[in-house]
């Protein structure tokens, strides 16, 4: 039976739409960031992924950690606390804006430290007085130069196409070793705050600043233009390891309290995750495109392709026929009857054994069966069992039990199989 055009139109509809789906969704970008952007997280052990810095650290035997709640709900218990690039997700609370910014800095003011490893801008700076970068270069015209107010430094956008080498400012007892650092993504200010301390440099360069420390309050805030030179790539090259290790080290001396990597903004929260939040984006869409797939082919095998067709009677064996009229007797307490069938077709079977008619007398039909066969000790038994087939037959059916009628049914067996008695139908 072919289906109808309806049908078949409808199933392309579904394969259409499960193929656009696919596509849409491999190719989507949260904002204009693509999918393959850095998740600087301590969990990530991938290219661009900070697990090595955090090992290193705890090689160290730093007090190292991770917070997943917000700066509102930092503890004010912890020295030291380790932040990157928002890694963008779906959940806008991830994102930096000013309310954040102003609970960091509140943080920082009773005697935190806040360590960032950032190319990109956000309210943390402009907290400081930094203003958002524009799409700029170390060639920036003359006309953005004049722009640019004095007391708001500005910031160059990072480049990706070279690996970037800036030098330490000044020597400093507590870098000990550290001479460079690179990563392809470092960006700088062209100008810092009266407050702030240079720690690395471009030399010659307008945009020149690359990490820099800021006191606020009781705390300091130290920023340093990448991400990458503390990431699983890039963090063995130059002394970017040394230059990590001893600053960490440097901002956290004198104080007890852990030394925490924000999570946070890398998506990771700290409320309890349903089972479909905790699963990959990736493993999430193969579900979504299974259950897919398993709908329409459960509705694909409810249709049928033509017309049914019938099972082949089962056939059906002489022991099932028996089976069957014992239990109709049994049902209908004819235990005579089931056991004169039994007793006449065992007297037939003597009768064309021996060779005899059907009125032969049972010890004449005993006698000459036992000849016949061989086997004279036979005969008496012979005798005595269709003796008392008779007697059961003649006598009242309340006596007859079907103990009675199963004792008889064996004996009769027994005996054909003694005497070689060969069934036959009919």
């Amino acid at each position: 039976m072919r289906r109808p055009s309806a049908e078949l139109g409808l199933i392309a509809f579904f394969v259409v739409a499960l193929v656009a789906a696919t596509l849409l969704l491999s190719n989507r970008k949260v904002g204009d960031e693509p999918e393959t952007r850095p998740h600087r997280t301590i969990q990530n052990a991938q290219p661009g992924g900070w697990k090595a810095f955090y090992t290193l650290l705890k090689r160290q035997k730093l007090p190292v950690g991770k917070i997943e709640r917000p700066p509102s709900e930092w503890p004010q218990s912890a020295s030291v606390v380790i932040t990157g690039p928002v890694f963008f997700t779906f959940q806008k609370s991830s994102l930096w804006n000013k309310k954040e910014a102003t609970a960091v800095l509140e943080w920082v003011a009773q005697g935190g430290t806040l360590i960032q490893f950032s190319e990109e801008w956000n309210e943390v700076e402009g907290e400081l007085g930094f203003k958002e970068p524009k799409a700029s270069n170390t060639t920036s015209s003359t006309d953005d130069e004049e722009a640019s107010p004095k007391d708001t430094p500005a910031k160059e956008a990072p480049t990706e196409t070279e690996e970037l080498v800036a030098e330490l400012s000044q020597p400093v007892t507590w870098l000990p070793g550290v001479h460079h650092i690179g990563a392809p993504d470092i960006s700088a200010w062209d100008t810092l705050p009266n407050d702030a301390l240079s720690l690395v440099h471009y030399s010659g360069a307008k945009y020149s600043f690359v990490a820099s420390v800021h006191a606020h309050g009781k705390g300091k805030v130290v920023l340093v233009g990448s991400s990458s030179i503390v990431d699983n790539t890039y963090l063995s090259r130059y002394d970017n390891a040394r230059f990590a290790t001893f600053l960490v080290r440097h901002m956290a001396e004198g104080r007890q309290g852990e030394i925490l990597f924000d999570e946070y903004h890398q998506g990771n929260h700290a409320e309890e995750k349903s089972l479909w939040e905790f699963l990959g984006i990736g493993i999430r869409r193969a579900a979504v495109h299974l259950l897919l797939v398993t709908l329409l082919a459960v509705w694909v095998a409810a249709k049928r392709f033509g017309l049914p067709v019938p099972l082949p009677p089962r056939a059906r064996t002489s022991a099932e026929y028996v089976s069957s009229v014992a239990d109709l007797y049994r049902r209908a307490r004819r235990r005579d009857a089931a056991l004169e069938t039994l007793f006449e077709q065992f007297r037939r079977d003597l009768c064309r054994t021996a060779g005899v008619g059907p009125e032969t007398l049972d010890t004449a039909l005993a006698k000459r069966v036992a000849q016949v066969q061989g086997l004279p000790q036979q005969e008496q038994v012979l005798k005595d069992l269709l003796s008392l087939c008779r007697q059961k037959l003649n006598a009242n059916t309340k006596d007859f039990t079907e103990k009675d009628l199963l004792t008889l049914a064996q004996a009769l067996e027994r005996a054909r199989k003694e005497l070689g008695i060969v069934r036959r139908n009919g």
